[in-house]
C-alpha cells in the first residue's frame, strides 16, 4: 500500500516500557504521513505517552518505517483513538478483515 503525506496511519513504535523488548511486542500507535522518502515513510508518532515538553512546546517523535511497519486507520480505529488518546496492540495477529476495526 502506498500512503500519501498528511495520511493518518497506524505505525509500529515502542511505547517506553517496550524499548528494550522485541520489536513483535511494540504496540500499533496512532501517527501521521509527514514525508515519503523512497521506499520509506518519516512518521509523526501521535501517543500521549511519548510526547515530551521541550522549550515550552510538547512535541512527539519521528521515525522512519517501510510500508510493512504501518497500517492504514479506519474510521473506527480513528474515532477511538481521538476519543481516548490510546494505543493498539495485538494488531499484528489481526485479520485486515476484520470489520471491527
Amino acid at each position: 500500500m502506498i500512503y500519501e503525506e498528511d495520511t493518518e496511519i497506524l505505525v509500529l513504535f515502542p511505547l517506553p516500557e517496550e524499548e528494550s523488548g522485541p520489536r513483535d511486542n511494540w504496540s500499533w500507535l496512532p501517527g501521521i504521513v509527514v514525508s515519503v522518502c523512497d521506499d520509506e515513510y518519516q512518521i509523526l508518532v501521535q501517543d500521549e505517552r511519548l510526547a515530551e515538553l521541550e522549550h515550552g512546546e510538547i512535541t512527539y517523535p519521528l521515525c522512519f518505517r517501510d510500508a510493512s511497519e504501518i497500517r492504514p486507520v479506519r474510521l473506527r480505529v480513528r474515532d477511538y483513538l481521538r476519543n481516548t488518546g490510546g494505543c493498539l496492540t495485538g494488531l499484528a495477529n489481526t485479520s485486515s478483515n476484520n470489520p471491527n476495526l
